[in-house]
């Protein structure tokens, strides 16, 4: 109840009802001669323990439903744009960056047939690739933090263009994520490269700090006691500050040698590691959410070869959480000329308020079209009539279906992001930021392939029916 207003002779209950029957019930200490809702008599009973029931009759709320059919379509595409500024392979925190979002990276490089050109990641965000103006393939294994672009068919002999449009998909909301740093590591290419080796199990052993010629590096030592894991944290290094031992076999073939996969490549040991191979010290890295490499050359030889790796944990989890491989993935000088763009084009042109020219109308749903490694844009615009619909206030909401990943603004302000692998397919959009009595609002998608090509199927506005609400004054006549 939101208020009352009282005379001799009657009492005035204003009442907030959600649509359907409510059914209520007062103490009241009169019994009263007749009681109406919304100026409708109805009939009300008197309980044995004073309560004066009765219920409110249904008003349904009409309110009403939009089914936006048709949009402007605009394609974001490669090599256009301004807003460049020089960059350093850097954390984006670092470099003045500290939105989530989109940021768009490119640089140059020198091609003399390298199949290969591979884009380091501070962590496992998702990342767009083109070369020279044209879509490329960037293969991202599951959270990796690296992705390898194929260069065939793209790259030309001499002087090329690189680009990248990376997105910071944002840090969990507490916990050792909220240090994960963002952005572009490395983009450099891949001097020779062949399929790697993954070592898929090891043997794991808490221990003491490692001594500078430790037996546990030694091919001959037995770990047979030692417990079998996978790859990912141990429970062993849950909250515990210390030192653990890994160890593997891994056979080596005349073949591997040959093509040159003796480099091991390591996307996450967390946090610090000393690697050996068959007793000898490799190499070492501190930092738990760097990928790194190790060229194994010198130590390797065809047959079973000792990898031993003696981890420090320092807080939380640990251990070595993603694949380690042997690989010929060695990476070459960094891509020159390195600049990065802060946000989209169509971000920093407002196209979410000002358009501009070259758009499209395109009819939902639209034809599922071949993926484009690029970002598309689609604008519509809706009118609601008044805040009240039939007496009614309700939320509003945008729902939409489509494929692939999708920033969503309303009027020039973003209200949320859609994903095809779900779950969320409703956007509240807030009461301040709408506009009503038949003046438009605009609704801008920013649209780029996911698990999907990405293709906008629908898109409709509807009120929130479970937090609808209607103000109805209930008489109470003495």
């Amino acid at each position: 109840f939101s208020g009352e207003k009282s005379s001799a002779e009657y009492l005035v209950i204003e009442a907030d009802v959600i649509p359907g029957n409510t059914h209520v019930s007062i103490p009241l200490a009169r019994v009263p001669k007749r009681i109406a809702a919304n100026g409708r008599e109805v009939p009300f009973s008197l309980q044995a323990n004073g309560l004066v029931q009765f219920v409110l009759p249904e008003m349904p709320a009409k309110l009403g439903h939009l089914e936006l059919k048709t949009v402007l379509e605009k394609t974001e595409g490669w090599g256009e744009g301004g807003g460049w500024k020089p960059a350093k392979f850097l954390p984006l925190d670092e470099q003045g960056v500290f939105e989530n979002g989109y940021t768009r990276y490119r640089g140059e490089f020198d091609w003399t047939g390298q199949k290969e050109l591979m884009v380091s990641l501070f962590s496992a965000d998702p990342v767009l690739v083109a070369v020279n103006g044209h879509p490329a393939t960037a293969v991202v294994p599951a959270n990796a933090t690296a992705a390898h672009v194929d260069l065939t068919g793209l790259a030309v002999p001499g002087h090329n263009r690189f680009e990248v449009l990376y997105e910071n998909t944002g840090r969990t909301n507490f916990g050792l994520g909220n240090w994960v740093r963002k952005g572009v590591k490395t983009a450099a290419l891949v001097v020779n490269n062949a399929p790697g080796t993954a070592i898929p199990q090891w043997r794991f052993h808490k221990s003491s700090m490692p001594s500078t010629a430790p037996a546990e590096a030694l091919p001959a030592f037995d770990d047979s006691a030692w417990r079998t894991v996978g790859i990912g944290n141990v429970d062993e290094f849950n909250g515990y500050r210390g030192w653990g031992w890994y160890r593997a076999s891994l056979k080596v073939s005349a073949e591997h040698i040959a093509q040159g996969r003796t480099a091991l490549y390591f996307e996450m040991v967390d946090d610090n590691a000393i690697v050996f191979v068959n007793g000898r010290r490799l190499g070492s890295h501190e930092g738990w959410s760097e990928p790194f490499t190790l060229d194994a050359k010198a130590l390797l030889h065809i047959g079973d070869n000792t990898i031993a790796i003696a981890v420090e944990n320092t807080d939380g989890p640990g251990g070595v959480v993603k694949p380690v491989t042997l690989t010929s993935a060695m990476i070459g000088e960094p891509v020159a000329k390195w600049e990065l763009a802060d946000r989209l084009e169509g971000q920093r042109q407002n196209w979410a308020t000002t358009p501009g020219d070259g758009w499209k109308s395109v009819a939902l749903p639209e034809a599922v079209p071949e993926r484009t490694a690029s970002v598309r844009w689609y604008r519509t615009e809706f009118a609601l009539p008044k805040p009240q619909i039939n007496g009614y206030i309700a939320p509003w909401k945008l729902k939409v279906d489509a494929g692939g990943e999708a920033q969503i603004y309303l009027n020039g302000r973003m209200i949320g992001r859609y994903s095809d692998r779900g779950p969320q397919t409703d956007f509240y959009m807030p009461e301040c930021w709408l506009n009503f009595g038949g003046k438009p609002n605009i609704v801008t998608i920013s649209l780029r392939d996911g698990m999907k090509a990405a293709s906008l199927n629908s898109l409709t506005v509807d009120p929130y029916a479970e937090y609808t609400i209607r103000r109805i004054p209930i008489s109470i006549y003495y």
